[in-house]
């Protein structure tokens, strides 16, 4: 069969200071399916990721991701996991800083 591109966009959005409640696995931007685009924006000050997501076929330019990470060990700014089914992505052009990782 085929995936379809759903197409959705989030585009200069600045979030931060989430995950007040629920420190960990509370991301920015939680996303699924395929063909979404995520660009121009700012993910920053947070303990734990900005991006978390699986699907095919997405776009995520020039976004920032800054500031996260500073209550978590083995954890990352942007996460997709670990499945060989999950392609097809555009990540190009992203600014990563200070992601912290404590041990």
């Amino acid at each position: 069969e085929t995936l379809e591109p759903a197409r959705n966009l989030v585009r200069e959005c600045d979030v931060h200071h989430y995950a007040r409640m629920c420190r960990t696995y509370t991301p920015a931007l939680r996303w699924t399916g395929v063909g979404h685009v995520v660009q121009n924006n700012r993910f920053h000050s947070a303990p734990h990721a900005g991006v978390i997501g699986k699907g095919n076929d997405c776009n995520f330019t020039g976004n920032l991701f800054a500031d996260l990470g500073w209550e978590c060990s083995d954890s990352g700014a942007w996460y997709t996991g670990f499945s060989m089914i999950r392609r097809g992505h555009l990540v190009a052009n992203n600014t990563f800083q200070r992601i912290h990782n404590i041990d």
